[in-house]
């Protein structure tokens, strides 16, 4: 009998750190702009508040975590995660 593969997913996911990262990035050009209007994209679609502090966004991003099946966890990021 095979074992039952066991991974770890974030129904907030972790790559929200990299959005929030590059959109406080402060430059103010045109590329930091677009950096803000993603992560603020990305925040509301995973019910985070974009206006959250680095800091708070950790705390939900790590509460979220649920054990999945390698299959499971698959198709939960099937959906454009």
């Amino acid at each position: 009998m095979a074992a039952i593969v066991v991974e770890v997913h974030h129904n907030v996911p972790r790559c929200l750190l990299g959005f929030f990262d590059r959109a406080a990035s402060g430059k103010l050009d045109r590329a930091d702009f677009e950096a803000w209007f993603e992560w603020e994209e990305e925040a509301f679609r995973c019910g985070v508040d974009p206006e959250t502090t680095r800091g708070e966004l950790t705390a939900p991003i790590e509460s979220s975590t649920v054990e999945l099946s390698a299959d499971e966890h698959r198709a939960a990021h099937s959906g454009g995660w």
